[in-house]
């Protein structure tokens, strides 16, 4: 989608901030990452701890400083 463009091309920019790991997942195809986070929009971020629990989500998200922003 253009959102997710966007967001590629920011953080291909200005890098992804100290202490974050992004994972780019497929919607169209991640159907049970979408199921267990609940994901039901493209451009969804989900923070996860180290064991994968779901710690926050959110979209809307276009600069690295933005998610970051949103994270807990």
């Amino acid at each position: 989608c253009s959102t997710c463009q966007a967001t590629h091309e920011s953080l291909d920019e200005d890098g992804i901030p100290d202490g974050m790991t992004i994972v780019d997942v497929d919607y169209d195809t991640e159907q049970d990452l979408r199921q267990k986070y609940g994901v039901t929009t493209q451009h969804t971020f989900v923070q996860v701890d180290e064991n994968g629990k779901e710690l926050t989500k959110f979209s809307g998200s276009i600069s690295g400083e933005d998610i970051k922003a949103d994270l807990v």
